[in-house]
């Protein structure tokens, strides 16, 4: 499954930036750029605007998805 617009938001939905998330154990990928991978539950909690635990994701842009405490 490929998620290739959005046409429309849920209140309170923070949208990644310019990257590319990518499911590492579901055929799905959202988004351009510079990827960030990651199982499909973090890759939906990611685009949710959530915060997850180090070492979660992969990929250049995953340290702006990590918690830092």
């Amino acid at each position: 499954m490929v998620a290739s617009s959005v046409h429309g938001t849920a209140p309170g939905l923070t949208l990644p930036g310019a990257e590319r998330n990518a499911a590492t154990d579901l055929d799905f990928t959202f988004g351009t750029g510079a990827t960030v991978e990651g199982l499909a539950q973090d890759i939906l909690l990611v685009i949710c605007g959530r915060k997850l635990p180090a070492g979660r994701l992969r990929g250049e842009p995953a340290d702006r998805f990590t918690a830092t405490s």
